[in-house]
């Protein structure tokens, strides 16, 4: 069942906010917006880029193409970027610090269990993937059309974030929650199962970017967590074939949330 358009817009006016605030950085090189309106034109102007910089290629696009897709003139864009290096920059640097922040604040918070934290995150990065579609697939074929000086600051930005859902899963280890050998493996597979959904969700499927990422996090979720008691006291072979049939559910309902 997809979300009312209130609620939708609601979600997107949060994103906008947070990406915009984000931008606001003294580093960020744009004079990002001021108010929840054109927090919202931001959000839609870096959309439009992103599918330009995919389809027509970063160094084919210009000001006036972003301009013209979004319906406005090229001074009204200027207000938020003066040139397209600050359009790319912003597209990678403000999704990357709104991550970044996100993760931060979980860690901090010492009101909910490490399971709790891992499940958070995984389900709030899927749907913003999902929901960012070109953005995020953007993301990962630019790089090498950042300037040279920021290339290896994005590298930077993006490891830390790997360092961060580490720290979450080494957390979640030590209090005795998740039952893993190697964090950082662990980590590389949630970050990068969660980037791979940008590329293959279609908005035009029956399920919403959160049911997906409510059914994406169970099938994580159920790998990583320690056994119950009752799981515990069972033969090995009859507990793995149990939760070999919980994910083969998951991931048949996730097939079929994909259909249109």
């Amino acid at each position: 069942m997809k979300t009312a358009p209130a609620k939708s817009a609601k979600k997107v006016s949060e994103r906008a906010r947070k990406r915009a605030a984000a931008l606001k950085q003294p580093d960020a090189g744009t004079s990002a917006a001021s108010n929840p309106r054109k927090d919202l034109v931001l959000e839609h102007l870096l959309n439009k880029a992103a599918e330009l910089f995919l389809q027509r290629g970063y160094a084919n696009t210009r000001m006036q193409d972003i301009a013209d897709s979004m319906q406005m003139s090229r001074s009204s864009l200027y207000y938020y970027f003066e040139n397209k290096e600050q359009v790319l920059r912003a597209l990678t640097e403000g999704d990357v610090q709104v991550a970044t922040d996100t993760l931060e604040s979980l860690l901090k918070n010492e009101s909910i269990s490490w399971s709790d934290k891992l499940r958070g995150w995984i389900e709030g990065n899927i749907r913003e993937k999902l929901v960012g579609g070109a953005r995020f697939r953007l993301v990962e074929r630019i790089q090498d059309d950042l300037p040279v000086e920021y290339r290896e600051t994005f590298r930077k930005q993006r490891r830390r974030i790997l360092d961060l859902v580490t720290s979450v899963i080494e957390g979640g280890v030590r209090a005795g929650e998740f039952r893993v050998t190697d964090p950082k493996i662990v980590a590389f597979a949630v970050t990068g199962m969660s980037n791979w959904t940008a590329w293959w969700y279609s908005p035009n499927g029956r399920s919403t970017p959160s049911e997906i990422a409510r059914c994406m996090t169970d099938l994580v979720m159920r790998g990583v967590l320690k056994a119950t008691t009752s799981e515990q006291t069972r033969p090995d072979i009859e507990s793995a074939l149990d939760h070999m049939r919980s994910a083969s559910e998951t991931l048949q309902n996730l097939i079929e949330t994909t259909r249109g």
